[in-house]
């Protein structure tokens, strides 16, 4: 009989769940997934770090349903990870424990490095070039991993997520060009702290993330090409044309360029300017499109390790 796995990844700007069925051998299945948009890291700010009413309930909310949903596959094993919210919120551990006592979910608040592993996870077992650096912008952080012959040399976590950054230079989305520069000056310097990053220079960019996936599909829609997001690939300069259009659109504009991730138009500028300057800082000239992520990194990291 197969065995079923959940992975609930609770995350800064999104709550996801993935249910499989995982047989001795063969790839494991997706069975079910759900999601919702939580928005923990929202309002947290560098001052208070605490995740608000309205976000907890939220949060709440969203696993309530999520155990509805397990409920239906009776024995599933579940996991639950938490992110960079909630590690850096001091009432993060509280809210872990509110989620278990609340729906017999217990919840683990892993460590960046972590987080990134699990990127890396990811990446490995689902694409299949050997050398790349790999970027996960979330809703709170962004990790940066160097994958040289399938392995992890390098990786790093750093606090400059889509929500954070765009509650810091942004109006709901829209950016003065001195907001731009400024966000652009604080994305440069906190991705020079990253002793090794030269070493991934010209190397391809591998991204992970909702609003890395949310670019992919303009580009796409753009072109009305129906290839999988998965694995596609767009040149640099493809990805700063997207930019420029994104920068240069309203909050209307935006919501209609993203269609069904219109949720994130509040957000997306400012979260792709670590890739936009990461590919910049490399000389990269090639970026990938990765649907899998934290969740699949989760899961490849119970089965194979």
């Amino acid at each position: 009989m197969p065995e079923t796995i959940a992975i609930v990844d609770l995350g800064s700007n999104t709550t996801r769940l993935n249910v499989y069925s995982v047989r001795k051998k063969g790839e494991p299945e997706l069975v079910a997934e759900a999601k919702r948009k939580v928005r923990l890291g929202e309002d947290m700010g560098d001052d208070k770090l605490l995740i608000n009413p309205a976000a907890t309930n939220r949060a709440m909310e969203a696993m309530a349903d999520f155990a509805q949903i397990l409920a239906k596959y009776p024995g599933t094993r579940t996991l639950a990870v938490a992110t960079e919210a909630m590690r850096r919120a001091r009432n993060g551990k509280a809210l872990a424990e509110l989620i278990e006592q609340t729906t017999g979910i217990p919840v683990r608040i892993i460590t960046g490095d972590e987080e990134a592993y699990f990127d890396f996870l990811a990446v490995r077992h689902t694409m299949g070039l050997d050398d790349a650096l790999i970027i996960d912008t979330g809703g709170g952080s962004c990790e940066l991993i160097l994958m040289r012959g399938k392995t992890c040399v390098e990786k790093t976590s750093l606090p400059i997520g889509s929500v954070v950054l765009s509650e810091k230079f942004t109006d709901k989305g829209d950016m003065s060009a001195a907001a731009i520069f400024r966000l652009f000056n604080h994305v440069h310097a906190r991705l020079s702290q990253i002793d090794w990053l030269e070493q991934a220079r010209g190397l391809p960019v591998i991204t992970v993330g909702g609003n890395h996936r949310a670019a992919g599909k303009i580009w796409k829609n753009n072109l009305d090409d129906d290839a999988p997001l998965h694995g596609y690939a767009i040149t640099r300069e493809n990805l700063n044309s997207l930019y420029i259009d994104l920068l240069d659109a309203d909050n209307n504009r935006r919501q209609a360029m993203l269609g069904k991730n219109k949720d994130r138009s509040d957000i997306i500028s400012a979260g792709l300017s670590p890739l936009i300057q990461t590919i910049r800082i490399l000389g990269s000239k090639t970026i990938y499109f990765c649907e899998t992520g934290l969740r699949d990194g989760v899961l490849y990291d119970t089965l194979y390790t």
